[in-house]
């Protein structure tokens, strides 16, 4: 998996260079624990060898200072990726163009941030650098705005900062949420947890969730949340950026990235077609 770094804790810049070798070493500290956890990429923006975390101090520079032990040179290098959205027509992209991103930093200005706004898009946790008490929370807020209705909301991120931050509450139960079991390993489990006449599922539908039970158990929880959801919001709002689609009164859920849930309802009869892949896909 990957975590999405928070780039607004660059700030406030450290005094000297001791303590902006601190802030990296902390952060790979935190990276080395979260392996247990299956996280193997810090996910940056464009500039993040260029940050000057203090006294003209920069990333690029930690890469290149003597007093710096080679293999955690090499352990940085290999676990940074960037940018934050590798391509244009992604389904982070999008996003991106049809929402507003809006948090506050360290001074209490509102600003827009790239990391924490990833990290909503991909339901994954961000990771700041230590140092700063503000940014040494559990929760970052993110306030979210809608670029068609103007409607905001307000989502949590689940932010890391140390290896004793793994411990948070927030963090154990995001986690948790990840590995519940959820025998949806078969047609008769996936029928006795959604029985008919209330739901159908299309071949495609049960494929697509047999295949996450096989290729990545940690979104079935996330499947079920949403199955549940269409129920109480068919159409709109709810869980999963409900959209209802062009074609023959179908509805879709966004489960991660553009991997969607896609149904219709009718008589009351809710009708999973899909359960993985977009409404765009051939």
């Amino acid at each position: 998996m990957e975590i999405y770094f928070n780039e607004l804790s660059v700030l406030p810049q450290c005094v000297n260079n001791n303590a902006a070798r601190q802030k990296i070493y902390t952060l790979l500290d935190t990276m080395k624990s979260l392996k247990e956890h299956d996280f193997n990429v810090l996910r940056t923006h464009d500039n993040f060898y260029a940050e000057d975390l203090g006294n003209g101090y920069t990333v690029a520079m930690f890469i290149n200072d003597p007093d710096v032990k080679k293999d955690i040179k090499l352990l940085l290098r290999s676990i940074v990726k960037n940018p934050f959205i590798p391509t244009d027509d992604s389904y982070e992209a999008e996003m991106f163009i049809s929402n507003t991103f809006e948090t506050t930093n360290h001074l209490g200005v509102a600003v827009s941030p790239e990391g924490l706004a990833v990290a909503h898009v991909n339901a994954l946790p961000s990771l700041s650098f230590t140092g700063c008490p503000f940014w040494e929370k559990p929760i970052l807020s993110l306030k979210i705005t809608n670029g068609d209705t103007g409607s905001s909301i307000i989502e949590n991120i689940v932010n890391l900062y140390d290896t004793q931050s793994l411990g948070s509450k927030e963090f154990v139960d995001w986690i948790k949420s990840l590995t519940i079991e959820i025998e949806l390993n078969s047609f008769e489990n996936i029928i006795k947890s959604f029985p008919p006449p209330r739901y159908q599922f299309d071949q495609k539908a049960i494929s697509d969730i047999l295949s996450w039970y096989y290729d990545d158990k940690r979104f079935l929880v996330r499947i079920k949340e949403l199955l549940d959801d269409i129920s109480v919001n068919p159409f709109i709002g709810g869980k999963g950026s409900t959209e209802l689609l062009s074609e023959g009164g179908k509805a879709s859920k966004r489960i991660i990235k553009k991997d969607r849930i896609i149904y219709s309802i009718s008589n009351e009869i809710i009708k999973i077609l899909q359960c993985r892949g977009h409404y765009n896909d051939n």
